[in-house]
């Protein structure tokens, strides 16, 4: 139930910090948020349903101009 997912959240954290903190690294307070419901990683939207891409991202890739000539297709695949 959620009191386990809360609680292995926690400790995921725990280790995490630890791991940080034997490595010396530095993190900052003001930037870090524990204990939310869902937060947005490179484009990804994390919860508790896994990673999903972002809507807006989604809609960016339905909306891709489709190549119509080789010098296009090249261009869109980076070539």
């Amino acid at each position: 139930g959620i009191r386990k997912f809360i609680y292995d959240h926690i400790q995921d954290i725990i280790k995490i910090l630890q791991i940080l903190l034997d490595a010396h690294i530095t993190i900052s307070g003001e930037k870090c948020r524990f204990l939310v419901p869902e937060t947005n990683v490179v484009g990804f939207k994390c919860n508790e349903k896994g990673r999903q891409l972002e809507s807006n991202k989604i809609n960016k890739i339905l909306n891709w101009h489709i190549p119509k000539s080789a010098s296009e297709l090249r261009g869109f695949v980076g070539l």
